[in-house]
């Protein structure tokens, strides 16, 4: 049948890759290795860097972000898609 093949490049409507099962708190702190890490999947995914980390819970990508330090929040190297703290 011509045309039949779908393309492995093009993901289903509605289709939410699983973020990498690793250990967002680290010693009881956000482990900004593996946000970062789980960033660079999202990039991937959605081809475009997120206005903020929020909006992998959002999309449904992570069921929830890890608590923050007080007086934190969390930033978007957007240049080394890295994840930081920010005042």
């Amino acid at each position: 049948m011509e045309g039949s093949a779908q393309d492995p490049n093009v993901m289903p409507a509605g289709f939410v890759p699983k973020p990498p099962a690793l250990q967002y708190v680290k010693n009881g702190e956000p482990n900004l290795e593996a946000l970062s890490e789980a960033l660079q999947v999202y990039c991937m995914w959605k081809k475009e860097v997120p206005a903020d980390l929020q909006d992998l819970v959002t999309s449904k990508f992570m069921t929830s972000l890890p608590a923050l330090p007080a007086g934190k929040k969390y930033g978007i190297n957007s240049q080394s898609l890295t994840v930081v703290l920010v005042n």
